[in-house]
């Protein structure tokens, strides 16, 4: 399964940082990882109609209803994570 689509701020800023997007397996429900070097800093997990559940530094963000979009998740995650 292919990695959503992120905005074009989105991805100028992980370009930008050095970041990747990375899914490990092929279902919808697989995390997909921002990585540094490898490392992960955060992921998200699709949850369908729920929306994205997001973690960053291994603490779950956001509100109690999971993130709309991917865009949104990866931004949050953009905004929260440290390395």
């Amino acid at each position: 399964m292919r990695i959503p689509r992120v905005s074009g701020e989105v991805r100028r800023e992980l370009d930008r940082l050095g970041l990747e997007l990375m899914r490990e397996g092929n279902g919808r429900e697989d995390p997909i990882y921002v990585r540094i070097d490898g490392l992960p800093i955060g992921h998200a997990f699709d949850r369908g109609e729920m929306g994205w559940l997001v973690y960053a530094n291994h603490q779950k963000l956001g509100p109690t209803v999971a993130f709309p979009t991917f865009d949104s998740a990866v931004r949050a995650i953009l905004q929260r994570a440290q390395w």
